[in-house]
């Protein structure tokens, strides 16, 4: 009888090592199954910050009817753009698919040919990707016009002042349209920087005061003041102005290509130095154009800089 008990307890002991190895293999197998896999590194090609400035300010006065009517408008611009991106996909080009199709110079098969044989690789940041843009924007546009009465009632004065002022100060976490191109045969790059705001915005404020002599016992109020309106300004921060070889079609280009700078393959920055604009950025304001200074500056490097 106690010889059947010890094998039944041996037989028992075994059975719970044997039970006990499958538990631990299958304990071992569900933490190599809970175990999570590695990621994948992100591969960066290029890092890139940069900073563009709008700086500026001016008056100009104009008259009327002789000396009845003046008109006045004092402006100044102040804008600050600024982004990091990083280009983390690149392809293979030819000159051709990056110039433009309807270009005239392009349009003889010698041009073509030249061009085909021109060999680009672009790096890329990918548009559904969303990347920060640091934005400061403080305009201002006042216009003051001067109404006098010699007909009817000398010396009344009549001074409307109309004043706008568009302001932002944020990061706006939008798309940004960015690639350098490299030409390793003929040692030259080009870029394309252009941040896209499609769900931002500014603010424009606008304000009209009046100013009335009481000469004459004219019935109106002296001073009148209406509320001041706000309201969103969306497309005015989409736009970099026009700058001959630097900046068309609201992005950061060069024309022509730029040479490798020096540690080219390292680090190197570009600085535009201050520039003026194409176009005045004022309707009507001349000096809105010779009077605004564009500058341009960004860096890439092949490893964080920020």
């Amino acid at each position: 009888m106690k010889k059947q008990i010890r094998q039944i307890s041996k037989l028992a002991a075994c059975l719970m090592v044997l039970a006990g190895g499958i538990c631990a293999v299958l304990t071992f197998e569900t933490v190599a199954q809970k175990k999570p896999k590695p990621t994948t590194k992100e591969k960066v090609y290029w890092y890139l910050d940069y900073t563009v400035t709008l700086k500026g300010n001016g008056e100009k006065t104009t008259h009327s009817k002789g000396i009845s009517d003046k008109s006045q408008i004092i402006w100044s611009i102040d804008r600050t753009y600024s982004g990091m991106v990083k280009l983390t996909s690149s392809q293979a080009m030819t000159a051709l698919g990056i110039r433009n199709m309807h270009d005239q110079e392009i349009r003889s098969q010698e041009n073509l040919q030249v061009l085909r044989s021109r060999r680009f690789t672009r790096y890329m940041a990918p548009l559904s990707v969303k990347a920060p843009t640091s934005v400061k924007i403080n305009d201002v546009l006042n216009v003051i016009r001067t109404r006098k009465d010699i007909y009817n009632c000398r010396g009344y004065i009549e001074t409307t002042t109309e004043l706008k002022s568009w302001e932002a100060d944020g990061t706006f976490d939008d798309a940004q349209n960015v690639w350098l191109d490299t030409d390793s045969k003929s040692l030259t790059y080009d870029v394309w920087i252009q941040p896209i705001f499609v769900n931002s915005s500014s603010t424009m404020r606008s304000q009209t005061i009046i100013d009335r002599s009481n000469i004459c016992d004219r019935k109106e109020p002296k001073h009148e003041e209406t509320p001041v309106e706000e309201k969103p300004a969306r497309m005015y921060l989409s736009a970099f102005p026009a700058v001959k070889g630097l900046i068309s079609d609201g992005a950061i280009q060069h024309e022509p290509d730029k040479p490798y700078p020096p540690n080219f393959l390292t680090v190197w920055e570009y600085d535009s130095g201050d520039m003026t604009p194409d176009e005045p950025l004022i309707d009507d304001v001349p000096d809105s154009k010779t009077n605004v200074k564009v500058r341009v500056r960004y860096r890439f490097s092949k490893t964080p800089i920020y």
